[in-house]
């Protein structure tokens, strides 16, 4: 059982947020293990992903780690804008010696560590190579699966903003998960075999939806300034939606289907050259494939130009036979 004490002060500021640098690492580990996700299959290092030397080191510590501790500081607090780039600021940023008590004593607590990450402990360069790792993986990989998904994550926040709003942060820490419980005073995580036991005070508390982590709770407690608990997202729960996103992502293309899914507002190419991480060619590349088929609009507003999905694209993304075989 993880538990940990939160004051006054802390249960007045826990705030939602997703964590893109999490999501990186929990496919990451996906992709080590060999198992298969219901959204992503069974992800694989393939192309620049297996020449990256800087993916390679993360690839080490994933698998060369004999205590199931992943560094805390791979996954840091996520703030209030701009996630990704901010996380990965905040990695390249770790001071070199809370990377390699965090890497050497405890990720490897049980057995020696790779040759490669002694090499990047020791030349004081595992903190900004691990950043650099996790944008790469961002860029080549998950960056599209929160395209395609990350939706789940924003309705979730959402639904539990609500929650919090109207009935308070005990009710919705509450309502996370069957492993996750809240008295008012002390949260308590089930989660044999570890046993810990600490304080939160005077700090803030980041919940986080987990796409790619579930069925599991993983809570980062240890460390008050760094404080973040993610649970498994609960808008997985209709698989109706991310079956039929899944079948349009194979009929149309991941890409086009994300950008369809964030066009529910309009946005510019810029923006959401900005938002997916793709060029803006790229985006205006697909913008164009879909106007051309009648599933956005396009309102010109001086310079810039805002696309909108249509009706007709509204009615494919809900339509309710769009299965998979």
């Amino acid at each position: 059982m993880i538990v940990a004490e939160l004051d006054a002060a802390t249960a007045s500021r826990v705030r939602l947020a997703p964590s893109p640098a999490a999501e990186a690492m929990a496919w990451l580990r996906l992709a080590v293990a060999g198992r298969r996700d219901t959204l992503v299959g069974r992800p694989r290092l393939a192309g620049p992903l297996s020449r990256d030397v800087d993916v390679q080191l993360l690839v080490a510590l994933v698998a060369g780690g004999t205590s199931g501790y992943l560094p805390d500081f791979l996954t840091p607090k996520p703030g209030t804008a701009d996630a990704l780039d901010a996380q990965l600021a905040q990695v390249a940023a770790t001071p070199d010696d809370e990377a390699r008590h965090q890497v050497l004593t405890e990720t490897f607590a049980d057995g020696p560590a790779p040759a490669a990450v002694v090499r990047a402990i020791e030349s004081g360069t595992m903190a900004v190579r691990a950043a650099r790792g996790l944008e790469s993986l961002w860029r080549h990989a998950v960056g599209e699966v929160w395209g395609a998904f990350g939706h789940l994550v924003e309705a979730d926040i959402a639904r539990l903003s609500a929650v919090q709003g109207r009935s308070g942060v005990t009710a919705m820490l509450e309502t996370l998960h069957p492993h996750v419980t809240y008295d008012g005073s002390c949260l308590r995580v089930w989660m044999p075999p570890w046993e810990e036991a600490g304080v939160l005070r005077g700090t803030e508390l980041v919940v986080s939806p987990a796409l790619l982590d579930r069925p599991h709770v993983s809570p980062q407690l240890c460390r008050p300034d760094q404080a973040v608990l993610r649970y498994p997202v609960r808008t997985l729960g209709d698989p109706i939606a991310t079956v039929r996103r899944r079948a349009l992502g194979r009929l149309m293309g991941d890409t086009r289907v994300a950008l369809l899914y964030d066009l529910a507002t309009p946005r510019c190419t810029a923006t959401l050259s900005e938002r997916h991480r793709l060029s803006a060619a790229t985006v205006s590349y697909h913008l164009g494939i879909l106007h051309e088929c009648g599933l956005v609009t396009r309102v010109r507003h001086g310079n810039v130009v805002d696309y909108q999905r249509s009706g007709r694209a509204e009615a494919l993304l809900r339509r309710p036979e769009v299965t998979l075989g």
